[in-house]
């Protein structure tokens, strides 16, 4: 079976786990803050937290921002239900907005129709939670400006863009996606390029977010290092927190993944151009989004494509059942939140979201992980020309 997505665990990851089992804390322990360090490196920011899983950081995030009720916060239409969960879990109400055709990515255009919607409704507009869907950077500079001139904070749910690369606002150099908001969450997820088996990491350049989420996460415990000597077992409960940490394993795992993870990234990458080289004479499939070039560097975290099933005559379900029952797996990346009925419920506010409806009626996401091999590729292709034929 071709999956449509599969963690590699390699013997290093293996024996940084027993390593981790043998040391004296399973958590709380020194492996949580090297991991910390050494994402925050490699991103190129300044502080990372580590946490239990990527829908922990959204929810951190919306926390240490103080979103609450009366507040608006915008989310793209296509994405996990993790990130418009998150800002209803503190009270605050989220507002759906419309993705770009191109590359399924926030439409600029209608985060600004999404704030006039805030304003009729007597909410304050407080933040924007932009995905980077795919792997795909999304367009920060409209986005980002546009946050700027309403006040509104910016969150980048980068749990699909471990490694994805913009050119910098201030330079010709390139920086990384999670790296122009005022705050980025990561999930390590086993379908992610990294994994830690369930967990995540909120990452910022700014200290003082960094300080009230590591409060956060840990119960809201307040130690006073400078009575530390004195008192020694003196703590105060400032917030009522969470338990969001991760464990000295889950860490000890990441640790070991992410020293990999150029290797990871190039594979991914490696078998998106041979995607689109195939579909290039392909007249019914489209890649989403644009491939690598030279203004972005795609980290192609899924592989979606555009297929006029309404149009053509196709049948999605039949289609994904012919490759199924061929050995490769395919999924649907995502079912638009104001379909779903908790939402529905809720009478979540949203703007016109068109392309969010047309985009759903023709995603198809192909394996895309480190183990598919160019074999697969060429297989993969091959079936679904002739799936699309058949169905």
């Amino acid at each position: 079976m071709i999956k449509v997505s599969k963690q590699t665990i390699s013997q290093r990851d293996e024996n940084a786990l027993i390593q981790a089992l043998r040391d004296e804390f399973l958590t709380g322990g020194i492996s949580v803050s090297k991991f910390e360090q050494r994402f925050a490196s490699f991103v190129g920011c300044k502080e990372a937290i580590a946490v239990s899983s990527g829908t922990a950081a959204l929810h951190l995030a919306s926390i240490i921002l103080g979103l609450k009720a009366g507040d608006a916060v915008f989310v793209p239409c296509n994405t996990f239900a993790a990130t418009i969960n998150s800002i209803i879990y503190v009270g605050a109400t989220p507002i759906i907005v419309d993705v770009d055709l191109k590359d399924g990515n926030m439409c600029p255009q209608s985060l600004l129709d999404g704030i006039q919607l805030a304003c009729n409704l007597k909410l304050n507009a407080k933040a924007v939670f932009v995905v980077h869907f795919a792997g795909h950077p999304a367009n920060m500079i409209s986005i980002t400006e546009i946050a700027k001139q309403n006040g509104i904070d910016v969150v980048e749910d980068s749990c699909h863009a471990l490694g994805a690369q913009v050119k910098s606002f201030q330079n010709s150099n390139f920086q990384h996606c999670g790296t122009q908001g005022d705050l980025a969450v990561w999930s390590f997820h086993p379908t992610k390029h990294i994994t830690t088996g369930e967990g995540g990491m909120l990452t910022t350049n700014n200290s003082e977010l960094a300080s009230k989420a590591r409060m956060y996460r840990n119960h809201g415990i307040f130690r006073d290092e400078g009575n530390q000597q004195k008192y020694p077992w003196l703590y105060d409960i400032k917030v009522i927190g969470h338990n969001f940490r991760m464990s000295d394993l889950n860490a000890a795992l990441g640790i070991s993944q992410l020293e990999s993870i150029e290797d990871k990234l190039t594979r991914h990458r490696a078998v998106a151009s041979m995607y689109h080289d195939f579909l290039k004479g392909f007249n019914l499939v489209e890649p989403l989004g644009e491939p690598q070039s030279e203004r972005h560097k795609h980290a192609y975290h899924i592989f979606p494509v555009k297929i006029d099933f309404k149009g053509e005559g196709f049948f999605r379900g039949k289609l994904m059942s012919y490759l199924l029952g061929q050995g490769i797996q395919t999924q649907v990346h995502y079912i638009p939140l104001h379909f779903h009925s908790a939402y529905r419920a809720m009478s979540i506010p949203k703007v016109n979201l068109k392309n969010g409806e047309k985009l759903y009626t023709s995603i198809l996401s192909l394996p895309m992980h480190e183990g598919v091999s160019d074999q697969d590729v060429v297989k993969v292709i091959s079936l679904l020309e002739k799936g699309l034929k058949q169905c």
